[in-house]
């Protein structure tokens, strides 16, 4: 399942207070039915690279199996991710994440390249 927070962010993607979504924004564990949540905030690359990212807007993919984001924004060329427990990640406009794709670390951020429209596939390597 994909969302889009409906925690009132601001124009440029950052919450209310100031920071960008991360782990202490994820939903309690098992507030899901026991799965977990991947946070995928879209944004730009800024003129001097990534570390200038400009973030637009934040999905929350709960998951077990295999589960798509939402298809990326027109604007959208890198994404941030934290999720609040081991993931595998898989690109692509239909993608599907299986136990061998990108392997990433519970409550680790991370940054990818991504094109507009594209998704991204989450996977517990487990189910």
């Amino acid at each position: 399942m994909s969302v889009h927070l409906p925690f009132g962010h601001l124009p440029d993607g950052h919450l209310p207070d100031g920071h960008l979504p991360g782990v202490e924004d994820l939903p309690p564990p098992g507030g899901g039915g026991g799965m977990a949540t991947c946070l995928i905030t879209e944004g730009q690359f800024g003129k001097y690279g990534m570390q200038v990212m400009r973030p637009h807007s934040t999905q929350a993919v709960t998951f077990t199996t295999s589960t798509q984001s939402s298809a990326f924004a027109g604007t959208t060329n890198l994404v941030r991710i934290i999720a609040d427990a081991d993931v595998f990640l898989a690109f692509g406009a239909n993608p599907t994440a299986t136990a061998t794709a990108v392997k990433m670390a519970a409550n680790t951020v991370e940054y990818f390249e991504v094109a507009p429209g594209e998704k991204i596939a989450c996977y517990d390597g487990a189910s």
